[in-house]
């Protein structure tokens, strides 16, 4: 549950009349699953940042700028490309079918299945996605059709909030800004959790813990049983008699386990990070 105080704090700037018409739909988001703190905080931050701080319902721009944004007739071969990417056919559909709502729907082809989910012809009315209560809907089933719930409960939040922004903007424009709303909104409803310690970006490095563990576990308790001297040393000196009786020599027996257990932990270090490094 939340209410118009709580928007107003999530978004001080914002217009009353805009979270009035978030709030009275409210029971749309929370009959459709989007009802735990986590959940709505998301919700409501990526509906903040497509409103401008829920400022507007409609795209800023005037026809010239989404002429040149959506329509097939655009004058650049990328507006022409994003045109065809969002089903915008005849000339006009750029200004017709520009963004509305609290996530902004753009393109005939989101309003004619946006408006089939929620029962009203968007295709023909455009202007209809503006209204409080099909804006919501329409948000409600966008968020439900990509199944963002799931991301919405991780408990990274930053992780969290990328991947919903991928797949609501397409990219990552303002992603900055939606994390400030989300963090904003966690403290509001109370659904804040510390995030994961952050994954270094870029090319792996193998992590110090990585080496000590390698070590532990090639060279059997020299390292990784640092708290536990005379153990290591102990299976140190089994390993060595083993390889002894197998005809080994026992250092190369111990150097290839070291070299063995430190390209485990390498490919197990990178596996972790590109699994939780996001999108």
């Amino acid at each position: 549950m939340f209410t118009l105080t709580d928007l107003k704090k999530i978004a001080p700037g914002g217009r009353t009349s805009i979270m009035r018409g978030i709030v009275d739909n409210r029971h749309i988001i929370l009959n459709a699953g989007i009802n735990t703190p986590k959940r709505l905080a998301h919700f409501l931050a990526q509906a903040a940042h497509e409103t401008n701080g829920f400022r507007t319902l409609e795209e800023y721009g005037g026809t010239n700028y989404f002429y040149k944004m959506y329509d097939p007739g655009a004058p650049s071969s990328r507006g022409r490309k994003r045109a065809k990417r969002l089903g915008n056919t005849q000339r006009g559909d750029g200004a017709r079918y520009h963004g509305r709502g609290i996530f902004q729907y753009t393109g005939r082809y989101n309003y004619r299945v946006g408006g089939r989910a929620i029962g009203v012809n968007l295709e023909k009315y455009p202007e209809r996605a503006s209204d409080p209560t099909n804006s919501v809907a329409l948000a409600v089933h966008y968020w439900n059709s990509r199944k963002l719930n799931r991301y919405a409960d991780k408990a990274d939040t930053a992780v969290a909030v990328k991947r919903i922004t991928k797949r609501i903007n397409g990219g990552y424009n303002g992603l900055k800004d939606r994390r400030e709303y989300f963090h904003r909104a966690a403290q509001v409803l109370n659904a804040h959790e510390p995030d994961t310690v952050p994954i270094p970006r870029g090319k792996p490095v193998m992590s110090s813990n990585v080496v000590k563990a390698s070590l532990g576990l090639g060279g059997m308790g020299l390292a990784g049983v640092a708290d536990n001297i005379n153990s290591g040393r102990e299976i140190l000196e089994q390993t060595s008699g083993i390889a002894a009786i197998l005809g080994f020599d026992p250092l190369f027996a111990i150097g290839a386990l070291v070299i063995v257990g430190l390209v485990g932990f390498i490919v197990y270090d990178r596996w972790f990070k590109s699994r939780y490094e996001g999108i």
